[in-house]
């Protein structure tokens, strides 16, 4: 094997990059978001991913699946190439964590049960947290093997598999915006043509740095973040989601210190950048580098991308950096994309012609909808526009499903036949012989770039009319400032024989309960004036709680039944008991100082210990729960995002890094406080301990703590 070009498996593209290129270190994890790197050069990760394959080849065979349950970072990486090595079948999946076991298991004991599911790779702590769980009544389960406790001496007993280009390589499992989750089946051959279109679209050269933050479990993360990289030679700095999350600005500063070319993200993290960034951020930013920026895998807002040019032009930032693509898991990951030389591009298009399925260009702004344009389809790859009914190919203008043909097309939905015929084996009577890919998507091409206007399961009809659920969902997110953006649901109910209009939107912890009757008043007429369309329901639901998938996408038809459930947790009249006005910032800044000028420290505990109960009272639905120093986070469902923000808080007043992760595990409130105490005033602990019996465990429950801490970088995980 010579050159790239020769290469047929991913199998054959690892040995022939460890061999050319030893001393390359493709991947640089950030394991604190921020300066703190651990490298891993090509021929280090050959040998621990050799090591890996060869535990698995003594417990597995060829076409074998295993799941792959990791926190992001460079253990991932050589457990998935461990599996391309041994020729087993990788299947990656968001890893359990102790504070949502629950809520955890039951997904992943599907993707084992639908996968088969033979061996589990993961670390030792989540051995040790999660093996029993994944046993039946008789104890059998999937063998686990714990790849920090693998020696790579292994990587000698290693022996080379034989690997075909259509085997497959990994199972993405996807749950979409409206299914149960399934695995898509992506062969060697689709990971190297897509990667191949992705170094064609960027514009990829030998200088080219990359930086990802997004998950190795979202395809995205796994393709574009890790893979991609790899068959291009080219560096890139990663970090956990977690941490981007918590600090948005980690992402650009990470661009701009390495002086990355590509990187890029879901349209929501732009927004989060904008949400964020800061006076200071602008001047010492310098984004000159970024070649590329790459924007998918969620409806792409238009008002971001001018928002985001505008507001980072001060960092060098150029307008034709920003690339809008689209793409699936279906699709490995790129479909189309843009000449990545030019600027993005922005139409507008007549409003009631879009819900009559024509695209009809007005640039009006009041009666016209922007929509932005995903580019041409990759290098030899068909992308044609059909009606859904008739599988007759739409005449130009015409809004039809998006199908797709091509080598990056994924071979179907592991283990349901039927399905896989009904999505991925679709006929165009134009291409005799050549299976199209239904997409589900509704779009429509115009000067050679795709528009993408929303889903076919989506689709809102109501008195012979259609809506789309974006259109609605972003009509609203601008007509009140309590609007939580990219949070709400549109769907409709049948009622009294008549499909009426429902809108679940998710509304700000800022938000006061007496603005809530505004909140729906200016909804519903926003809805009425926009789309000439009455809403039979405007149900305005707490920050952080609509129903996502993995890759954060709404999932509009849960949100549906859980509206006719009647199980959506809904601030409304009868719930005024669970609607927040946030915390007393006065109270918690007097508590902090009290805590700086008592030497009692028993006193600071209980000072401590009031500050965090009036935190979590201050979250959204926490106002008037019953919280004392033994109440647990847990038993009032603080989740990830609410455990980040309770952390920024903390952080903010006390200066101190308390761990999410920590607060994920569902501890009561005087924990916190311990915990807090002993990272902030460590000689606490033995004050406490000769004062009285009562805390006599204190030390012991300080080493749990660092412990805990110390463990941050492999045990944090960011649930979606």
């Amino acid at each position: 094997m010579t050159s790239l070009s020769s290469v047929s498996t991913y199998l054959e593209l690892l040995r022939w990059r460890a061999q050319d290129r030893p001393d390359h270190a493709t991947y640089t994890f950030l394991e604190d978001g921020d300066g703190k790197e651990a490298i891993l050069t090509n021929h280090e990760l050959d040998i621990e991913a050799r090591a890996i394959a060869a535990k698995l080849q003594s417990v597995a065979r060829p076409g074998d699946r295993a799941l792959l349950l990791f926190p992001p970072g460079l253990p991932y990486i050589t457990a998935l190439y461990g599996c391309l090595y041994a020729g087993v079948v990788a299947v990656p999946a968001y890893p359990p964590n102790r504070a949502s076991l629950q809520k955890n298991i039951p997904r992943l004991l599907s993707i084992i049960e639908d996968a088969h599911v033979n061996v589990v790779l993961c670390n030792t702590d989540i051995h040790s947290m999660a093996a029993s769980l994944f046993e039946d009544e008789r104890g059998n389960g999937p063998h686990f093997i714990p790849t920090d406790q693998v020696s790579s001496d292994w990587a000698y007993d290693w022996s080379e598999p034989r690997v075909n280009a259509e085997d497959i390589a990994i199972l993405q499992y996807t749950s979409g915006s409206t299914g149960k989750p399934k695995g898509v089946m992506l062969s060697h051959a689709n990971i190297l043509d897509n990667s191949k279109q992705i170094s064609r679209c960027f514009g990829v050269h030998a200088g080219t740095v990359g930086v990802i933050w997004l998950p190795p479990y979202h395809d995205m993360g796994l393709i574009g973040g890790i893979l991609q990289p790899y068959y291009s030679g080219i560096r890139v700095i990663m970090m956990a989601p977690f941490n981007f999350l918590r600090r948005p600005m980690r992402w650009l500063r990470a661009i701009s210190r390495y002086r990355a070319t590509s990187s890029g993200a879901p349209n929501f993290a732009y927004e989060l950048c904008l949400q964020k960034v800061t006076e200071k951020d602008l001047a010492e930013l310098d984004l000159s580098s970024w070649e590329l920026a790459f924007n998918g895998a969620e409806p792409i807002a238009p008002r971001t991308l001018d928002r985001f040019v505008d507001t980072f032009g001060a960092c060098n930032l150029r307008p034709e950096a920003l690339y809008p693509c689209y793409g699936m898991a279906e699709t490995t990951l790129i479909l189309t994309g843009g000449n990545h030389r030019e600027a993005h591009v922005i139409r507008r298009f007549d409003e009631e012609k879009l819900e009559e399925h024509a695209a009809v260009p007005n640039a009006d702004p009041e009666t016209s909808r922007a929509l932005v344009g995903c580019g041409e389809p990759v290098a030899d790859h068909l992308v044609e526009i059909v009606d859904p009914q008739t599988h007759e190919r739409c005449e130009p203008g015409v809004i039809g499903e998006i199908w797709a043909s091509g080598a990056s097309i994924a071979q179907g939905y592991f283990n349901r036949p039927k399905l896989t015929e009904a999505v991925f084996q679709a006929r165009l009577e134009a291409f005799p012989g050549r299976r199209f890919l239904r997409t589900g998507d509704l779009g429509f091409f115009q000067d050679d770039a795709l528009f993408v206007t929303g889903r076919l399961k989506d689709l809102i009809i109501i008195r012979g009319r259609n809506y789309y659920p974006h259109d609605i969902e972003r009509a609203v997110e601008t007509c009140h400032p309590a609007i939580r953006s990219g949070a709400a649901a549109a769907f409709s109910v049948e009622i009294d024989g008549e499909e009426q209009l429902v809108l679940v939107q998710e509304i700000l912890r800022k938000c006061k309960p007496d603005q809530y009757p505004e909140v729906v008043e200016v909804v519903r007429r926003t809805i009425s004036e926009a789309f000439e369309v009455r809403a039979h329901g405007i149900v305005l639901i707490k920050q952080g709680s609509i129903a996502k998938t993995s890759s954060g996408k709404i999932r509009r038809s849960t949100c549906r039944q859980l509206f006719l459930d009647g199980e959506l947790e809904v601030l409304g009249e009868d719930l005024l008991s669970q609607k927040t006005t946030g915390h007393d910032e006065v109270l918690c800044r007097q508590l902090v100082t009290d805590m700086f000028e008592t030497t009692e420290p028993r006193t600071r505990r209980v000072l401590l210990t009031r500050l965090v109960s009036e935190i979590l009272r201050g979250q959204p639905g926490l106002a008037e729960a019953k919280i004392a120093p033994h109440t647990t986070l847990s038993s009032v469902g603080v989740d990830s995002v609410t455990a980040t923000e309770i952390a920024n808080l903390l952080e903010t007043y006390l200066e101190v890094d308390l761990p999410v992760v920590f607060l994920l595990e569902g501890p009561k409130i005087q924990e916190i406080a311990e915990e807090l105490q002993a990272l902030k005033w460590s000689s606490d602990a033995a004050l406490l301990e000769a004062g009285s019996d009562r805390y006599a465990d204190l030390h012991s429950r300080k080493q749990r703590g660092i412990r805990r801490a110390a463990r941050k970088s492999r045990k944090e995980i960011v649930l979606s």
